[in-house]
């Protein structure tokens, strides 16, 4: 929670800094002119990302596919838009690096690559008790194994 407090902080002079360097470089009106041009053509851009992105969603599900890679592309592309509508340089730069088809499937193969990590390391096993009964079970990469037993409780009030 600290780092992201940290990182809200310091993104504003980071935009600033740069802003205020490149304005020096290439003069302060081009430097605003390249802020609402991106933002304007990355919107864009983002929308025809989401089109293809959801008409490949809607093809994965109707062959009975889920779409994972899809939804996941969804996000960045919605992180993508946020950052064009930010001003300034570097959220702008940001943006379109996560427009970028070949950027995003890094991200995108990374974030699934993570979340499979995660789903394989829940080997524990955990039970759960339900009307009496004792279930136990394992996770497992494709399926749950799983036994139970019967337990009686006494009250002996």
């Amino acid at each position: 929670m600290q780092h992201l407090f940290f990182i809200l902080i310091l993104i504003p002079f980071i935009e600033i800094f740069t802003f205020i360097k490149v304005g020096q470089l290439i003069g302060a009106m081009t430097a605003i002119s390249i802020t609402i041009v991106s933002a304007i053509i990355g919107i864009y851009l983002v929308k025809q990302e989401a089109n293809n992105e959801q008409i490949k969603a809607i093809k994965k599900m109707n062959s009975g596919k889920a779409p994972v890679k899809e939804a996941i592309s969804g996000l960045y592309l919605l992180i993508a838009g946020i950052l064009l509508l930010i001003p300034g340089l570097v959220s702008d730069f940001m943006g379109v690096i996560l427009l970028i088809p070949i950027f995003r499937n890094y991200f995108i193969k990374n974030t699934i690559s993570r979340l499979n990590s995660e789903i394989n390391t829940k080997k524990e096993r955990t039970t759960i008790i339900i009307n009496g009964k004792n279930f136990k079970h394992k996770y497992h990469k494709d399926y749950v194994d799983a036994e139970f037993s019967e337990k009686n409780h006494h009250n002996d009030n």
